[in-house]
């Protein structure tokens, strides 16, 4: 494993465990600002002292969920969004790319696929980039695959968790 790799894993993994726990902060892009939730500092501070060993924020909120202060938390940068006012709201585009990612300190990236959606192709052909481009960067890629209710009456039934997390472990393979 190349040592940039290894470095950043121990960042979001317990050594001792090999496990973690990472808490997801990135739904203020789809929903809008989240009740309770003023001071991302604040916000990520709290997560730490729960025993979460990384969050994953948009590239918005890096700078103001920064402590730089206190115990080390693993940064994952969520690199895809959507917005619940969307009509295609299953719809995920790439709002940030690996060197993005790279530039801000990440440990890691996650990208989010709905599986079944109109835009699937769109989103697959997102994925296989962004797969690419982290494994040239030797980045851990956490991509998030998901049944998406069609949206069309004469479409298929959604596809299960199970092809959905098949389908995802695929394609980073091939890499």
């Amino acid at each position: 494993m190349h040592i940039g790799k290894a470095i950043r894993l121990e960042r979001i993994f317990n050594r001792d465990t090999q496990r973690t726990i990472v808490v997801p902060m990135d739904h203020g892009v789809t929903v809008g600002p989240i009740d309770g939730l003023v001071d991302m500092r604040e916000a990520v501070g709290k997560v730490v002292d729960g025993g979460a060993n990384a969050v994953i924020e948009h590239k918005g909120l890096v700078r103001c969920g920064h402590r730089a202060e206190g115990k080390d938390i693993g940064l994952i940068v969520h690199l895809s969004a959507s917005t619940s006012l969307s009509p295609f709201p299953n719809a995920k585009s790439l709002v940030a790319s690996v060197e993005d990612a790279i530039r801000l300190g990440a440990d890691a990236i996650s990208i989010h696929c709905n599986l079944g959606d109109e835009t699937e192709s769109a989103m697959l052909a997102d994925f296989g980039k962004v797969a690419s481009d982290a494994a040239t960067g030797a980045f851990r890629f956490s991509p998030w695959c998901t049944p998406a209710a069609p949206r069309s009456r004469t479409s298929s039934t959604p596809p299960s968790w199970p092809t959905a997390h098949a389908s995802a472990r695929s394609l980073v393979r091939t890499l």
